[in-house]
């Protein structure tokens, strides 16, 4: 649901300014993603869908995942495969690969 809601703000954006612009659309999305993810750990959408996306670390407490990471695991979800794909645990490869897990808040 929160992939959706963040995918409908981008194209209302895109819509309202860039004659929905596929390209526009995509890049909004990712910006959507690096900055409120990276950041925040949270978009719009997650946060209406009461989801968190931190990073795990060895020895040391979750925290977000800052933008870096963020445009890793938003690249490798845009590629759909790696969101698609989905381990005994219940994380995607795309969190996997990003070391990030998403957590009910």
């Amino acid at each position: 649901m929160a992939l959706f809601i963040d995918w409908g703000i981008a194209s209302v954006i895109s819509l309202a300014w860039f004659d929905y612009n596929v390209w526009v659309t995509l890049g909004i999305f990712l910006l959507i993603h690096v900055v409120l993810v990276g950041l925040l750990g949270v978009s719009l959408g997650k946060r209406l869908a009461r989801i968190q996306v931190v990073r795990l670390h060895q020895n040391a407490p979750a925290s977000v995942p800052g933008p870096l990471w963020a445009l890793v695991r938003a690249l490798l979800l845009l590629l759909v495969v790696p969101a698609v794909v989905v381990s005994p645990d219940g994380r995607a490869l795309h969190d996997k690969i990003a070391g990030t897990v998403q957590v009910v808040m």
